[in-house]
Parts: C-alpha cells; structure tokens; sequence
C-alpha cells in the first residue's frame, strides 16, 4: 500500500492530526492504485435489513386519507417493511373515515382547570383516538363506536406496524414517540395526556374533579384514589408546558419503557425550537429512548422544501431564543431551510450532528414522509420517496425499535441507493469470523495507538426507482472528526453546536468505484498510524461538482428555498436532488 499526499482534502485541515493515511480505490485517478484483494465486507449475521416510516398522518388528525389507505400504499405499494402510525396530539374532529365525531360518543372533557371549554362536541382528543380507534384498527378489537376491527396487522403478517404519536413537545417543536410490547394503546394514550403541548384535557387526573362516576356511583377522588391510573398505578400526572416538562416526559420514557420506547425529533430546525443543550438534555434524561432526529424531513414535494418555510427568525443570544423580530439579534433563517432536502444540523459540515458524534454520543438520524395527503406540491407517500433503512435482527415489533437504537442505519432519498455495506476493520483487512476487527454503523472499533484502520464502501443502485429512473451516485464524501469526552451539564462545551475537527476526508468520485460480481460497487482506503480517537461518516448525491445543487468546496448541499416568497420546490426537482447520509462508525484509540 502506497502512502500518497491526498490531493483533495489535506488532513492537516481536518485537525486530525497526528493521523497518517492511504487511499486504495480504482478507476482511473491521479494517484497510485495498487491491486487490492476483494473489500472487507461486514461479517454475515442473523440480521436483515428492513426499510421503514416513523412519521404519518391520517383523517384522524390532519391528514387527507385513511390509515388504511396510508398503511396500504406503504406496506403494499411501496414495500416497506415496518411502519409506525405518528399523528398530532391534541383534539380533531375526524373520525376513521374521515366523517365528524358523533356527539353520541364519550368525547372526553370539554373544559380546562378553569371551566373554559377547550374542545368543540364533535372534537375528540387524541388520547381517546389513540386508544379507542387508531389501536383497535391497526391491531383488532372493538373500537370506541362499537365497531369490530380484525387489525392491519393480521393483514401483514410480514410487516410490522407500531401506534405512536407525534409528541407537541411541551416548550419545542414536535418528535415521534412510540411504545411496543404492550397489548393496548393505554401506554401512548397515557404518554399524550400527560405530556403533549397541545392537550388541553383534565378529565382523567386528580387535579380537577373532586368525583368521578362508575357503574358503583359516585366515588371521591383522593391521593390514594386517583381518578385513573397508568399502567404501574401512578396517578396521571400533567406536565406540557416548560423544557423541564418535555424532559420529565422523557425520563418517564425511560424509566417505564427503556426498551420498547423511543422518541425521535421531527423537523428539527424547521421553527429553531430545539438547541443543541435542550438534545443534549433529552439524551441525558433517556439514553435509551432518545433515538435521534430527522435528517431528512418529510414534505419534499412542497413548494418550500421539507416544509421549512416560516421565518424570518433572530437569535438573542443571551436568552439563547428565537423571535421574528429583528431587535431581537443575529438573523439565523438560513438555519431554517433544507439543504439538498435534508435539515440543516445534518446538511452542515461540523454542525450539529458532528457536535454530537464529536462526543460520541448515540444519537442517530432517520427520514420519514411526513405524509398528510398525496397530490403534486403536497407529499410523497411513506415510501414513495424516502426510506430509513435499518439492520434488524427479526421483523417484530420489539426488534425493530431496538435496531432504530443501535445507529446500524442509513437515509436514502429517491433510492439513490438500494444496499450499502460501510464498515471499518483493524490493520489492512482481516481474515475469519472475529467481529471485534470489523465494525459498521452505530458501532465502535477498538485501535491500538499507531495502528491502521481500513475503511470499506460498498453500495448498489436500484434499476430504476418510483420515477422509474436509474439513479446514478455522482460521488460519496467520508467525512470524519474527532471524538473527545462528553460535554458536561453548565458548561461552555454543553452550549457548543459545531465540531471544527470535522471536514470532508475523502471525495470519491463515480469513476474511482470498481463493481464486483454481486453487483456492489466498492472503494477502499485505509489510514496508518492512528492516534486520536474519532468517527467516520458517509454522505452520496446525485448532485456533480459542476454545476449540480452543491457547495464545490465543502461538498454540502445548497439551500433548496432560493425564492423564500413563493417558494421553488417541484416534484421534478425533488426527484432530481437526491442524496443518502448514514451514521458514523466510532473509532476508539487506547
């Protein structure tokens, strides 16, 4: 192997010091370009890879169409394995069909501590939708109306479907919360009334009536007799206003449902209400619920891209806040927008996410539809355009939530890319079954100071995706940085949401792939005398360096919104900016 002097990216300017490196790839290059045996290739496990949705609407909310239809066109249509039902909480006044509530159903509490009449009689809140009607279908029974429902589920035996909410977090914006391994939508119907932004609802806890009604009478309520309790007997407790509410949801998250919990953030930067202390603080609160975040928001067919239209937004940067009014500071609309169609904390080279992984925090990125209804300059249905990709041991339920907490997942838009195969492996390459020299996404190697680390990519493009075009990758960036200790709570770092160490390590470019007999095309490079702890992560686009929707020097995507007056998002141009992104690979130096 040839020690060369990269011409495109000098490692000095990435901070990484200390780090040698030498590239093997082939195609015609200007560089050396030795023989190289077949690519490492991440060791064969149990496991498959499975392409999903978090985030959906439907009539029960503010989407345009059942959840049979969605669910169909999904599961059937556009083949994805696994979907998860997350709608707003709230109140709505829709039925399954689409029709309004009759006000012959127990539509819940219509009035506030104050007596003040939060919700119309033919609204119902979300909870009781959740746990009435939205469960019921998807997973059988009979529902709030009296109808019986085989479940979606029986019809998919294959597939896995989840009942989640999109969570108004209390203080912020939305995110996908979902809980499996439970035989009834109490679990989720509970996490709503007591912790979304937009539940008005006091009808089920102790803080409002003095008695409730059974078929005994009327019973008073005290501390040992709540009016309704959660699945471990705790009377409901609402919290939905403060950031401290929106992590006590999250701490109750953990506590309660570790493994079978998550919640994800949903268009992150769209209205500037997440800082990276607040994700910071969720993490902290729930390490093993907090998943990530939506890299690529849904919404891609709309005339602003993602959605991402409001604004303009200042920062103060005392209050760390946002405001529309330009007294208020510094104007940070640009962190507002998509970019090439992704948000702008995974778009930004050294931004958000890279401050994140520069901690070596878990913490991962998905891409979800965001579907409401379908129709040109509206969206994509739940796998139409985006797909999350993620490396599951089975097709349950349980299964597929731990895989979404494991980071062994990538992004993909238009299907650029059908398969991928991104590890990173000790030495030169390594013989045998020893999954400890051999790392993927998600995942952390182990490296003695001084050594070398090899790192394999290894993709497939589909014949032709639901444009019924061949996508072609114009080129893939790896991108690294340095990992150094968690920040700590009330310190400068904790504030911090860039990573300078990160840069674009390596541009390899179409003609620099070989393609082997499975059909994967592969590239290989391999950095010697490693000695500083770091990660590695893939970005891929469509997009060429002349003249295509990219920064010619840093290789980010531009900002889609360029008219922010009438936007200029089409379908075409969503179909002809595509780009995938995957979670870093940690490498741990000892």
């Amino acid at each position: 192997m040839s020690t060369i002097s990269f011409r495109r990216h000098a490692l000095a300017a990435t901070g990484l010091t200390g780090i040698m490196f030498a590239l093997a790839c082939s195609g015609t290059m200007n560089h050396p370009a030795p023989d190289l045996a077949a690519p490492v290739s991440t060791p064969a496990t149990t496991k498959v890879w499975v392409t999903g949705d978090l985030h959906n609407h439907t009539y029960l909310t503010d989407g345009s169409h059942t959840e049979t239809e969605v669910f169909q066109n999904a599961l059937d249509t556009f083949g994805l394995d696994w979907i998860a039902n997350s709608e707003h909480g709230g109140a709505y006044g829709r039925d399954l069909d689409g029709t309004t509530w009759s006000t012959l159903l127990p539509l819940g509490d219509t009035a506030n501590s104050s007596n003040t009449r939060t919700r119309s009689d033919t609204s119902m809140w979300r909870w009781q939708s959740l746990r009435d009607f939205s469960w019921p279908l998807l997973f059988g029974g009979t529902d709030g109306a009296g109808a019986v429902h085989a479940g979606l589920q029986a019809s998919y035996p294959s597939k896995v479907i989840i009942q989640g909410v999109e969570w108004n977090v209390p203080s912020h914006e939305h995110g996908s919360v979902g809980i499996v391994g439970v035989s009834s939508g109490k679990a989720v119907a509970d996490f709503e009334y007591m912790f979304d932004g937009s539940e008005k609802d006091r009808s089920r806890d102790s803080g409002i009536r003095t008695t409730y009604n059974t078929a005994a009478g009327t019973t008073p309520i005290t501390a040992s007799n709540p009016a309704e309790v959660d699945l471990f007997g705790n009377a409901l407790s609402v919290k939905r206003s403060t950031h401290a509410d929106a992590v006590a949801a999250i701490a109750y998250l953990q506590k309660n449902f570790s493994t079978t919990a998550y919640f994800a953030m949903n268009h992150p930067s769209r209205k500037l209400a997440y800082n990276v202390e607040h994700i910071r603080d969720f993490i902290n609160a729930g390490p093993g619920v907090v998943i990530g975040l939506e890299g690529f928001p849904g919404h891609q067919r709309e005339a602003y891209r993602g959605g991402y239209s409001s604004g303009p937004y200042y920062w103060n940067a005392t209050t760390r806040t946002v405001s529309t009014s330009s007294s208020n500071g510094t104007d940070v609309t640009y962190k507002a927008r998509t970019y090439g169609g992704a948000d702008y904390m995974l778009a930004k080279t050294g931004g958000v996410m890279d401050a994140l992984w520069g901690e070596g925090r878990r913490f991962w990125v998905f891409v979800n539809s965001d579907f409401h209804y379908y129709a040109d300059g509206a969206d994509f249905w739940p796998g139409q355009y985006a797909k999350t990709y993620l490396k599951a041991a089975a097709k349950t339920p349980k299964e597929v939530v731990a895989a979404m907490k494991t980071g062994s997942t990538y992004i993909v838009h238009g299907d650029l890319i059908n398969a991928l195969d991104f590890n990173a492996s000790t030495g030169n390459g390594i013989t045998g079954d020893d999954t400890s020299l051999i790392k993927t996404m998600g995942e952390e190697l182990t490296v003695s100071s001084g050594g070398n680390v090899k790192i394999t990519v290894r993709f497939k493009s589909p014949a032709a995706n639901n444009n019924s075009e061949a996508p072609v990758v114009d080129h893939v960036d790896i991108i690294a940085g340095e990992v150094s200790p968690k920040a700590e709570a009330g310190t400068t770092a904790y504030f911090l949401d860039t990573n300078s160490t990160t840069q674009v390590l390596v541009r390899l470019m179409s003609s620099e792939f070989k393609t082997g007999s499975d059909g994967y095309h592969y590239a290989t490079f391999t950095l010697s005398n490693v000695t500083k702890s770091m990660y590695f992560r893939l970005r891929g686009t469509n997009q060429t360096l002349a003249g295509g929707r990219l920064d010619t020097t840093t290789g980010d995507p531009l900002m889609d919104e360029v008219d922010t007056v009438s936007g200029t998002n089409t379908t075409a141009k969503a179909w002809a900016d595509l780009w995938f992104y995957t979670n870093p690979i940690f490498i741990k130096v000892n």
